[in-house]
């Protein structure tokens, strides 16, 4: 039987270097990762960062990934900074005692796999945010306290399969290749099972800024 007109969900993908949607448009907006770095001189950026400060003001769900939570970090006053050797592969992760507690990460391990590939790093947060994970000074998760705002610098979505594809692409411009081929697993890991409930989480959490 068809879904009804009621069940239906739209998505759609912008280009920041085009016009964006009304900022109370979508329910949830996700920022993903680019090649781009918030240090670069470019017009897009700024008006990116403005528009994630009316989704803000407006406390409208928005979810930054890697360059996203670099970006929304930014927007919002914090700090991001080189990072001297990059960070690539499936690295450990560790929540701190509010990531514990926040629904982003319930049935998430203490400390988990997950696949890193960033050359800037979150090192301080926003006025008024959490964090909720680290990997030594790296801020690996945030969430605002006061409106449903979440960033997360770790990439859920990358499987072996696509870790072996971003390996072989890298260049001078990107973190080493290497580091990324040495710790692909074999075959079905750990990291797959967090990345699965991460996302249930993701998706059920009431209120993405909502801790216990």
């Amino acid at each position: 039987m068809a879904d009804s007109p009621e069940d239906a969900v739209e998505t759609g993908r912008f280009d920041p270097c085009n016009q964006l949607p009304d900022p109370d448009r979508f329910d949830v907006v996700i920022v993903t990762g680019s090649y781009a770095r918030i240090g670069d001189d470019s017009d897009w950026i700024e008006t990116l960062q403005r528009y994630i400060r009316k989704r803000v003001a407006a406390r409208r769900p928005t979810v930054g990934v890697c360059f996203g939570h670099q970006l929304v970090a930014s927007a919002l006053g914090g700090s991001v900074d080189s990072l001297p050797d990059g960070a690539a592969g499936y690295r450990q992760v560790e929540l701190t005692e509010d990531g514990r507690e926040h629904p982003l990460f319930d049935d998430v391990p203490d400390q988990f796999e997950t696949f890193l590939w960033h050359l800037d790093h979150v090192t301080n947060v926003p006025d008024g945010a959490t964090v909720l994970a680290r990997r030594g000074e790296t801020v690996q998760s945030f969430a605002l306290q006061d409106a449903p705002v979440v960033g997360i610098q770790f990439h859920p979505e990358v499987t072996p399969r696509l870790a072996r594809e971003l390996a072989a692409q890298a260049d001078a411009s990107t973190p080493s290749g290497d580091a990324i081929a040495e710790t692909i697993p074999d075959g079905p890991a750990e990291p797959g099972r967090v990345s699965q409930q991460f996302y249930r989480n993701l998706v059920t959490a009431p209120r993405l800024g909502d801790t216990r």
